[in-house]
């Protein structure tokens, strides 16, 4: 049996032969002043238009230079299909409520591609970015289309174990745990988006980093 970990992102946890499931969540969510808010505990975020402005800054650490990776095209193609599957998965959720279904943005899958490989690389899992110009998703957006959209939201959910190859039983249960989250749920159900992008990463163990990206241009 897989096992959900709700506890912080930083502590680390060793699991045995069984794939053991991380989903963190982290919900932030940004009013419309100047300053940006505090997030609560939900691996959610959502921002709108004009909230949160930031100022040109460095990119990466000062000690330790990053190169800025704004979009990630997918060359999987079994991950492609995933992605699609997935979105496919949030459409027929949005239906059930009588919500317009979301295009399917590959230029936006791409930045959340980009976040997708940076937490696996970098060895993180959070909205926040430790690359200064990429921090929050409002930042990634921004930085790869050079506008600002009126909504934003973020799910990322992470799954390691055992080697496996990914397949889509472990996207349905993606899809699961990120419905029953109430601050997941409530991004895949957000009125006013019209677009999604889904970036799907792994390693060659199978594990999992996912993001998905809602947006109202």
């Amino acid at each position: 049996m897989s096992k959900r970990n709700l506890s912080l992102p930083l502590m680390r946890l060793h699991p045995p032969i069984k794939l053991l499931t991380y989903l963190w969540l982290l919900l932030t969510l940004f009013q419309t002043a100047q300053t940006r808010a505090k997030p609560t505990r939900h691996s959610t975020t959502a921002l709108k238009r004009g909230v949160g402005q930031k100022q040109g800054q460095d990119i990466g650490a000062a000690d330790t230079p990053v190169a800025l990776v704004t979009r990630l095209p997918q060359t999987n193609q079994s991950l492609a299909r995933l992605e699609y599957v997935m979105t496919q998965m949030v459409n027929a959720e949005r239906a059930k409520v009588h919500l317009n279904a979301l295009v399917f943005d590959s230029k936006l899958a791409n930045v959340a591609r980009a976040h997708s490989a940076e937490m696996r690389d970098r060895d993180y899992f959070a909205h926040q970015s430790p690359t200064p110009a990429l921090r929050d998703p409002l930042d990634r957006y921004r930085a790869f289309f050079g506008t600002t959209p009126l909504i934003i939201a973020e799910n990322i959910y992470r799954v390691w174990g055992s080697p496996h190859t990914p397949s889509e039983n472990d996207i349905k249960t993606a899809h699961s745990a990120l419905m029953n989250s109430p601050g997941h749920r409530e991004n895949i159900l957000r009125r006013g988006v019209t677009r999604i992008g889904i970036g799907i990463i792994t390693n060659r163990n199978g594990d999992i980093w996912l993001t998905q990206m809602f947006s109202e241009p």
